[in-house]
């Protein structure tokens, strides 16, 4: 796939940067070939992006506190975690990072909507734009849909997950690339997504960068 102009202009910059310059013939080439796709798939037509986000929906993982309450969760499973469906925002923003609170899940019947019967179908690492503030991490379910590997293009999938094993900077924060590192975990759900969430509406627009 031929980059457009922009995107090749994007990569002569990346290849440019001052950091670039300390690294190794083979280091350089790694990140060479690892900028270009990315580039690549924010190419993806706009088309495909929505169709996938119809269909693919993004789930929060939510840890019981000591004060019975729940708080957004990404260490290793807990048996008494749960998946929640966040209710929907622009693909562009990042639902994670403005979820707060148990009540932004989509409810039904006065109770959180759970993922229930899920089965994990694949995984793979996703980079996400840190827009000024290495700090936070935000990532969108834009990012995450660009970059899902063609390998799993007829591969049956409801839902994802964003996962890191820690969240210390030097972990999920690749300098030279200037964007953080996540897994994405792939599911399908026994029963499919339930029709609460199939009917949500797939929001665009960037409200807070």
């Amino acid at each position: 796939m031929r980059m457009n102009n922009q995107s090749e202009q994007k990569l002569e910059e990346f290849m440019n940067f001052s950091g670039m310059r300390w690294l190794s013939a083979s280091q350089r080439t790694y990140y060479e070939e690892l900028q270009r796709s990315l580039l690549e798939a924010e190419e993806k037509p706009r088309e495909e992006i929505l169709e996938l986000a119809k269909r693919i929906k993004p789930l929060v993982r939510l840890q019981k506190t000591s004060t019975q309450g729940y708080r957004v969760s990404f260490e290793p499973p807990h048996p008494s975690d749960i998946l929640v469906f966040p209710q929907p925002i622009s693909i562009q923003e990042s639902y994670l990072f403005n979820f707060h609170d148990i009540k932004q899940a989509v409810h039904r019947n006065h109770k959180p909507l759970l993922a229930e019967g899920l089965k994990e179908v694949g995984s793979f690492t996703c980079y996400h734009h840190v827009n000024g503030v290495e700090l936070w991490f935000r990532p969108t379910v834009e990012e995450v849909l660009q970059q899902l590997p063609s390998k799993y293009e007829n591969t049956p999938i409801d839902a994802f997950e964003i996962t890191v094993d820690s969240m210390r900077m030097s972990d999920i924060y690749d300098q030279c690339l200037d964007r953080h590192m996540s897994e994405v975990v792939l599911y399908t759900l026994e029963n499919g997504l339930p029709l609460q969430i199939r009917q949500q509406p797939v929001r665009e627009g960037n409200f807070h960068h």
